[in-house]
């Protein structure tokens, strides 16, 4: 028996240039660059609210995952309080849309 994919799975397999290409987030991501010091909670708000205007939408996710995985973030060049657990939130939609237990944003590993 063949299983059919689920969005999310479409998604995941999907280049990561191709899902970050959607004029409402690179406008997003835009206006972010070189605020995130300075502006660091107003940043995490519109990132918060770009992610609970649709926590469903397996794009949107994806999107969102990949951003807060960065290297910024990664290597805490990113510091704002609140990230973590955003970044944890959108962890768990990411595997509930996936059905998956350790599901990540990527094939391999676990982020």
């Amino acid at each position: 028996m063949i299983m059919q994919k689920n969005e999310a799975q479409i998604v995941k397999g999907t280049n990561i240039k191709k899902v970050v290409d959607n004029p409402e987030w690179q406008k997003l991501r835009l206006w972010f660059k070189g605020k995130w010091n300075n502006r660091g909670k107003e940043c995490l708000e519109k990132l918060e609210n770009y992610f609970e205007k649709d926590p469903n939408d397996p794009w949107r996710v994806r999107r969102v995952l990949n951003y807060v995985t960065c290297s910024g973030f990664r290597t805490s060049a990113i510091k704002e309080p609140g990230v973590d657990a955003l970044r944890e939130r959108v962890r768990k939609k990411w595997r509930d849309l996936l059905g998956e237990e350790n599901a990540t944003h990527k094939t391999g590993g676990r982020l």
